[in-house]
């Protein structure tokens, strides 16, 4: 038997980490190997847990989404979902986050309220069968070798 794929959870709510984790529940093949509030929780946890695959939040406290996808990029390249009120279609953020490794996001709005989220589950439980099959994972980020400076091919 295969090992179920593993699937980190960061959103500053826990209400919303909680609520993911249970629509990923019907899920046989997947398991929630983790939960982080924030990015520098999600980039540690990144390298302890070694997730297939995590789902995150754009807008939390000190390391927001975008700065963690980043270091994740970077540091352990990772197949992250991005599940947040930010990312739109066509959103700058969103074109953002795809540039910079993200393989794919999830609007929260689309939800409507946020007690809503419940109704989100069958997108998201897509998404994440789509991208734990497609075996896709990141190639690292480009390393800068300072601030604003052009990429350096290795």
């Amino acid at each position: 038997m295969t090992p179920p794929k593993r699937v980190l959870l960061v959103d500053d709510s826990a209400f919303v980490r909680r609520a993911t984790e249970r629509m990923l529940e019907p899920l046989e093949d997947v398991e929630v190997a983790g939960h982080a509030a924030n990015g520098e929780e999600a980039v540690r946890l990144v390298h302890q847990l070694q997730p297939d695959l995590v789902i995150m939040d754009v807008n939390m406290p000190g390391m927001d989404g975008m700065q963690a996808l980043e270091r994740i990029m970077s540091e352990r390249p990772t197949p992250v979902l991005l599940l947040s009120s930010l990312t739109r279609e066509g959103a700058e953020v969103t074109l953002r986050a795809l540039e910079a490794g993200a393989v794919d996001f999830v609007d929260k709005t689309d939800a409507g309220t946020v007690m809503d989220i419940h109704g989100l589950a069958p997108v998201i439980r897509a998404k994440v069968r789509a991208v734990l099959r497609s075996g896709h994972v990141p190639p690292p980020a480009p390393r800068m070798e300072a601030a604003g400076a052009a990429s350096v091919e290795p």
